[in-house]
């Protein structure tokens, strides 16, 4: 009696296979999403930040995303690094996904990331208030978890936060 069931289980499994497979084939394909943002040189510093805070943190809960927008601004107010929030984001060998164009398609990670900018933007000259909110504790370096970088060695780790490493200068710590 088992292997009758058994057997009847089996022709079942293989005589849908052909439907199933002509099901895949026959559902239309997905439309690309439509773009709600091109991240570009030339965008407002609202913008330029929104697009890092998108790239590099979409994934990550809205600490983990602010944690990225604190360091972007957070190299403003260092030597070593450009006085605007555009060139900090399109500086040279800073950020990888600056080397191109980008098209932002996912709009509910944008709308976020947008947010997180402008609250951040608002709040960049107001010290104690911001200070207090910066998960990073004034980092101006991050990395992903899983990566090593030569250069980690010569910063203090300051946290760990979600997917990323946040680091500052050995003289700041």
């Amino acid at each position: 009696m088992r292997k009758g069931v058994a057997a009847l289980l089996a022709a079942s499994v293989f005589s849908l296979a052909p439907g199933i497979a002509l099901a895949k084939e026959s559902t239309p394909k997905k439309k690309p999403s439509r773009v709600v943002h091109v991240c570009k040189k030339t965008d407002v510093a609202v913008d330029a930040l929104a697009c890092n805070i998108y790239m590099e943190s979409r994934g990550e809960n809205i600490t983990g995303q602010m944690a990225i927008g604190f360091v972007t601004l957070n190299r403003l107010k260092n030597e070593k690094f450009p006085t605007s929030v555009r060139k900090v984001v399109y500086q040279s060998s800073q950020f990888s996904w600056t080397k191109v164009t980008y098209n932002v398609r996912d709009g509910d990670s944008w709308k976020v990331a947008k947010e997180i900018s402008k609250f951040l933007y608002s709040i960049r000259n107001h010290d104690m208030l911001y200070k207090q909110l910066d998960p990073t504790g004034g980092s101006i370096y991050f990395h992903n978890v899983g990566s090593k970088p030569y250069w980690a060695k010569y910063l203090v780790k300051t946290v760990v936060l979600g997917g990323h490493v946040f680091y500052k200068p050995k003289e700041a710590a």
